[in-house]
């Protein structure tokens, strides 16, 4: 088992039970482009039930984390603490807050007649999605400052920086959707006079692109056209 997993198992005997079921999300502070495990502890199951049909819906704001339990098992196996801990996994999520809630049935087996049990509806938790884009109006809209200029000439797929002292800045490029597809500098020092950089290969992308510079003294930007 997982160390983290097993902490948070510790941890969970003795606050779910007071506490009831909860989620446990990874990664911790998810973006819109990971993909997000939710561990969920179910006070109510044994260790040894089986899960099935585990699935993960979104409907708006909601995150409903589905799962039919067989209970079966338990009368077979002996359990040191109260509740047991499921996965359920999904792709990248929409930028947001997310109330979780679980679905919870009784499994029936193919063939067998089962007395039909309403499904538990209970919220289990919240996880905010952050947004890794950037709107390119934002980007455009600070203002442009005296401490470095863009030189770009049509056609070419590079640019530089003239900067007017020595100092620390990050230079970053922007497609044209607010994308973010390049870090070209980060908090790099550097020196008074004209740098170049390139917007060719892996790091870029064709057609209109916004090169945002951020210095001590201000944040401005310039589109220009990338040929790649």
């Amino acid at each position: 088992m997982d160390f983290r997993l097993f902490a948070a198992v510790l941890l969970c005997s003795a606050a779910c039970a007071r506490a009831g079921d909860s989620v446990w999300v990874e990664p911790s502070s998810p973006t819109d482009q990971d993909s997000i495990t939710f561990n969920l502890f179910d006070l109510d199951m044994c260790c040894c039930a089986v899960v099935h049909g585990d699935t993960v819906g979104v409907v708006d704001t909601v995150i409903a984390l589905s799962y039919s339990v067989d209970e079966a098992p338990c009368q077979l196996c002996r359990c040191f603490a109260a509740g047991a801990w499921i996965a359920f996994k999904t792709g990248p999520l929409a930028a947001g807050t997310y109330a979780v809630y679980k679905l919870k049935s009784l499994y029936c087996p193919p063939g067998q007649a089962c007395i039909l049990v309403a499904p538990q509806y209970a919220r289990v938790g919240e996880v905010t999605v952050r947004s890794t884009t950037v709107s390119r109006e934002a980007v455009t809209s600070r203002s442009n400052g005296s401490a470095a200029r863009i030189r770009h000439s049509p056609g070419e797929s590079a640019f530089s920086v003239e900067f007017e002292r020595d100092t620390k800045a990050s230079i970053e490029v922007y497609a044209a959707d607010g994308r973010r597809i390049a870090t070209l500098a980060r908090n790099r020092r550097l020196a008074r006079g004209t740098h170049t950089f390139s917007l060719s290969g892996r790091h870029s992308a064709s057609g209109a692109v916004t090169v945002a510079i951020s210095t001590p003294d201000n944040t401005f930007a310039r589109v220009v056209t990338n040929t790649n």
